[in-house]
């Protein structure tokens, strides 16, 4: 009796072990079949964009003082280049470092064919004089250009010890804290109406000079008290002084004394 069912149990043993086997197997044909069902599908997919999506087509939007071809041979694309594997960051930052007077560069997928590069001309907004040369800078303060010569154009920032002067790199400055200084007086002016800056000397920070309209020469002195200074500077040079008159305005001794004084020229 006990024989018989020694037999019994092992050969229940032997047939869930059979069942086990058979169940393993299954999930390993399952698994294998449908791993390679997603393998031809990416590689249909992989084919697909490779043969599809290919650019036939790029166009450039904006104006600016480059060649449109020149900037399509720069940028590196190419009708027959594939559209999905193109980097667009790159192209970007590529154009605006070779191109200065060119930014805002975008560089849109237009699916399935075609690239269009958007871009707008960067404008001059200052000149800073740094040794002997004049960067002219962007409103951003990306250097666009460095010459020997300055038009008188543009406000023209001198003292301050510029570095990183490399066309098409973000400018630097020696003294973050003169730069803001300077910024501020900027700021104060046109805040109080006298926005025809054409000239900042911050080469002796006791005795800073500004020029308005290229015709009053402002002494400030030291920089403390320099919207008072130049409130007072808006009264005179607003009310006080003809619109085509010349002149110099000191302001110095205007905390000191409470008094200022105008020198025609």
């Amino acid at each position: 009796m006990k024989r018989r069912e020694k037999r019994t149990i092992r050969k229940s043993r032997i047939k869930k072990k059979r069942k086990n086997t058979l169940l393993i197997y299954r999930l390993k044909l399952i698994f294998s079949c449908s791993f390679l069902v997603l393998l031809i599908s990416l590689i249909g997919v992989i084919t697909s964009i490779s043969f599809f999506f290919k650019v036939e087509a790029i166009e450039i939007c904006g104006e600016t003082r480059y060649n449109n071809e020149d900037v399509i041979t720069q940028s590196g694309l190419k009708v027959g280049d594939n559209i999905f594997f193109l980097d667009s960051s790159k192209i970007q930052n590529e154009l605006e470092r070779t191109f200065p007077y060119i930014e805002g560069v975008k560089v849109v997928k237009r699916f399935p064919n075609k690239i269009v590069i958007n871009m707008r001309d960067s404008r001059e907004f200052r000149v800073f004089k740094s040794d002997l040369k004049y960067v002219i800078v962007n409103s951003y303060g990306k250097v666009l250009e460095i010459s020997d010569k300055y038009d008188g154009n543009l406000l023209l920032i001198e003292g301050l010890e510029c570095n990183n002067l490399e066309v098409g790199s973000q400018l630097g400055f020696s003294n973050e804290n003169s730069k803001r200084q300077v910024e501020n007086i900027i700021e104060i002016m046109e805040n109080n109406g006298l926005s025809k800056i054409t000239y900042i000397n911050f080469k002796n920070l006791a005795n800073i000079l500004v020029k308005y309209d290229n015709r009053i020469k402002m002494k400030l002195g030291l920089y403390d008290h320099v919207d008072y200074k130049i409130r007072t500077a808006s009264e005179i040079i607003l009310n006080n002084i003809g619109e085509n008159e010349k002149g110099e305005l000191d302001l110095s001794l205007l905390v000191k004394d409470g008094k200022s004084y105008f020198t025609p020229l």
